[in-house]
């Protein structure tokens, strides 16, 4: 994929904080994204908490196959709205109900798990011990929200901490969230990155 193309891709998608694009990524995230992982032509990734498919697009041009997973009481909303608008043309993505912390996980031959969910540290590393249960030997996971604070802690950050997970690449921009609405926020040197990748060796 050249650079042209890559591109074209990141154009089609909202960009982050800007109306449809409210809950999306940065750009310099899904660049980040293709960047890394294209060029490992892996099959299966599966997007934990996808929304309105805005970063399951991104994914779709990165691997064969991506689930989109939601809540129950989700799917079929956010499905609809992301089959009808940026999903349209895309054809290997499955919708797939799940309550990612009642309903257990069986999904199978995994490469990749785009983690974000619940951001608590509770949620978080409930998240971890699931993905480590399935996935692929040096299988990756992909943590959006790295840095995002709520109920006074970044628990995302603090459950790969915890869980010892090492950290392969920081990838998306420095981002400062304001506490009192995660919605708004700075881009900033000083701060963390938006994102990380795990790889989960000779698991």
């Amino acid at each position: 994929m050249n650079k042209e193309e890559i591109d074209q891709i990141i154009m089609n998608v909202p960009e982050s904080g800007q109306g449809e694009g409210r809950e999306s990524p940065t750009k310099r995230f899904k660049r980040d994204l293709i960047e890394f992982f294209e060029p490992l032509h892996l099959h299966r990734c599966v997007e934990v908490s996808s929304l309105k498919g805005q970063t399951t697009y991104i994914l779709s041009h990165i691997f064969d196959e991506v689930y989109f997973v939601e809540q129950p009481g989700l799917l079929q909303h956010h499905w609809e709205i992301a089959k009808n608008g940026i999903l349209k043309d895309r054809n290997n993505v499955i919708p797939i109900a799940l309550d990612a912390y009642k309903d257990p996980w069986s999904f199978k031959d995994v490469d990749v798990f785009f983690i974000d969910c619940g951001h608590v540290f509770s949620c978080a590393c409930q998240d971890i011990d699931n993905v480590k249960k399935i996935l692929k030997p040096n299988g990756y996971i992909i943590f959006h929200d790295w840095g995002l604070p709520l109920c006074g802690e970044k628990g995302v950050q603090r459950a790969i901490k915890y869980k010892q997970l090492p950290i392969l690449k920081f990838i998306g921009e420095r981002i400062l969230f304001n506490e009192e609405d995660v919605f708004q926020f700075t881009f900033t040197d000083y701060a963390d990155f938006e994102g990380v990748i795990v790889q989960l060796k000779g698991e």
